[in-house]
């Protein structure tokens, strides 16, 4: 359960909100890079919801057991190995957790059918709630799987039609996406202004119930006592290409050249993507502070939660770029735009209060393959770039690495 809640991906939260901090780059003592520590102004979240009121669950896998689970399965219940009798479906789950309230269910439409007979009820049953989770995307039976790749990277079906149908009755809206591969979202899809995005995967056996402790906060009405939804959002460990961007792209499958323009993966992409590498959101502001104490060959990174009713884990991550002029322009690797050197989950971090990681700062980080794919080390300057996943909370420091250590500037 924990390992799956730590899985769960919010990638928006409230139309086009993808920045949550004004923080730029940064570096302690150095001049040339600025910060702000304000908080960045934000539309009103969509997630989390309150418990206890109207709720339609909707969707093709909204009421599915075995999707959820994705496939290369052995035994799941103890019925048989082709029982899902044990498994809960999301509608099953998050009717348990809105205690006093009315959860319905339709499905609307297959993963990717034409038939449009179910969708006259979903949005009846949309219409007649106060907000709606919409739980589809892709399956590992007719859109990807082993020996059947995909032609096409939108979603499937009717899907996109029925979402935007669903976003025009103007409820709040949690789109709970099953995936392996990444999915194009049209712009004025994301803009919604009703709408936040979870990235699943195929979350398992406890998949439904990490995904309805994520969306709900819980009130017993007879106590008052609450308990507050999940905050332990992951990072995506994928490029979300935009549907401009990989349209513009036109990648060249047969191609396994990960440089060729506009390049491939966090690596070497040179496009805007719609959701960079290890982007996440969650529930509450935090503020990262990294720094590398003179003499040291470390980084320390200083997370504050900066809410002050919710918990939170907050994710650090250390990317590392060449200076320019470092690597050859003639070498392979000059074309990297960074690569992940590490990463930290902290927390749960109480909020108004701050934890910290130590990050060791080694020349095997620095190291990269030459034209003969040889491991090499080029003596220079190299960037190491601390963020939490977004471009607004990247803090810049700079390190002189030599083959044997390397160290900060300044």
């Amino acid at each position: 359960m924990d390992a799956t809640q730590q899985s769960l991906v919010l990638l928006l939260n409230g139309g086009g909100v993808v920045e949550r901090r004004t923080e730029q780059q940064h570096s302690r003592g150095s001049a040339d890079d600025a910060h702000d520590d304000a908080p960045a102004a934000q539309a009103a979240a969509v997630l989390p919801f309150t418990a206890g009121g109207r709720v339609a669950v909707v969707g093709p896998h909204a009421n599915d057991r075995s999707q959820i689970l994705g496939n290369y399965l052995g035994q799941i219940c103890n019925e048989s190995f082709s029982s899902r009798a044990c498994v809960r479906s999301p509608y099953e789950a998050i009717a348990a957790m809105n205690l006093g309230g009315i959860t319905t269910n339709a499905t609307g439409c297959a993963i990717n059918s034409t038939d449009a007979s179910g969708i006259a009820a979903a949005i009846a049953a949309a219409r007649a709630a106060d907000v709606v989770v919409y739980v589809g995307g892709l399956d590992t039976s007719s859109i990807e799987k082993e020996g059947q790749d995909r032609h096409e990277i939108g979603l499937p079906g009717l899907q996109l039609s029925l979402l935007r149908q669903l976003l025009a009755l103007g409820k709040p809206l949690a789109l709970v996406l099953f995936h392996g591969g990444i999915v194009t979202f049209p712009p004025d899809l994301l803009a919604a202004p009703n709408l936040a995005l979870i990235s699943a995967g195929y979350p398992g056996f406890y998949g439904a119930l990490a995904i309805a402790d994520a969306l709900f906060d819980r009130w017993d009405p007879s106590t008052g006592v609450g308990t507050l939804a999940s905050n332990r959002w992951g990072k995506t460990p994928l490029t979300w290409y935009s549907e401009a961007g990989w349209a513009a792209a036109q990648f060249e499958m047969v191609n396994f050249d990960m440089a060729k323009s506009p390049g491939r993966t966090y690596r070497y992409y040179t496009g805007t993507p719609q959701w960079q590498f290890g982007f996440g959101l969650n529930y509450v502001q935090t503020h990262v502070h990294p720094y590398a104490e003179p003499n040291s060959t470390s980084i320390v990174a200083e997370v504050l939660n900066l809410d002050a009713l919710r918990q939170t884990d907050e994710i650090v991550l250390v990317f590392v770029r060449a200076s320019p002029g470092t690597i050859p322009a003639t070498e392979p690797s000059a074309k990297l735009v960074r690569s992940l050197v590490g990463f930290e989950r902290l927390g749960p971090i109480d909020p108004g209060a701050s934890a910290s990681i130590t990050f060791a700062i080694t020349p095997d980080m620095v190291q990269v393959h030459n034209e003969r794919g040889e491991v090499v080390l080029f003596p220079g300057r190299y960037d190491f770039v601390v963020s939490t996943g977004d471009a607004q909370s990247e803090h810049v420091l700079h390190f002189q690495c030599s083959r044997d250590e390397c160290q900060p500037e300044g």
